[in-house]
């Protein structure tokens, strides 16, 4: 993977020195071999691994015990389809949430304070991104908990795996 974005760094510059200069066979043997060598030599770039967390997730673990109360909120309905920050594409009726740190794939149990109820979601996105809030929840998870109507509630955050 590293070989590989390397190699692909070389060929936009030398795609733009190419630009630059007049093109013929030799300019072209030259780059490749400045690219062979970039590529054989390592990585200018570093790629993080999917096992690392951040450590703001470890805050969140260390700190609360795999748990965190606050206010969530629900996606609006006419999300429904875009991307999420993991690539998927958003379906209101899944029960799915952004979370500011946790990994994407880990599963969190949601508890209504106010009445009990409890929903299960996968994180496949960030947020929220407004103040007070620890959650944003799909429509589905949310009507789980509360009734859309009332926008918010105050829950309790439940660490209970994480798949990556």
């Amino acid at each position: 993977m590293r070989k590989i974005i390397t190699m692909f760094a070389g060929l936009v510059v030398s795609l733009s020195l190419v630009s630059e200069t007049k093109t013929d066979e030799t300019n072209i043997i030259y780059i490749k071999k400045e690219m062979m060598k970039a590529a054989e030599s390592g990585p200018d770039l570093i790629v993080s691994k999917k096992s690392e967390i951040s450590s703001e997730t470890k805050k969140f673990e260390t700190k609360s015990k795999s748990s965190q109360s606050g206010v969530a909120s629900y996606y609006g309905k006419r999300l429904h389809g875009s991307r999420t920050a993991s690539g998927e594409r958003h379906n209101s009726n899944e029960m799915v949430a952004a979370h500011k740190s946790l990994p994407f794939g880990t599963k969190v149990k949601v508890t209504n304070l106010s009445n009990g109820k409890e929903v299960v979601v996968k994180i496949n996105d960030r947020g929220p991104f407004a103040k007070g809030r620890v959650i944003d929840l799909s429509y589905g998870a949310f009507s789980k908990i509360e009734s859309p109507g009332k926008g918010l509630t105050k829950v309790k955050l439940e660490v209970l795996s994480n798949l990556n």
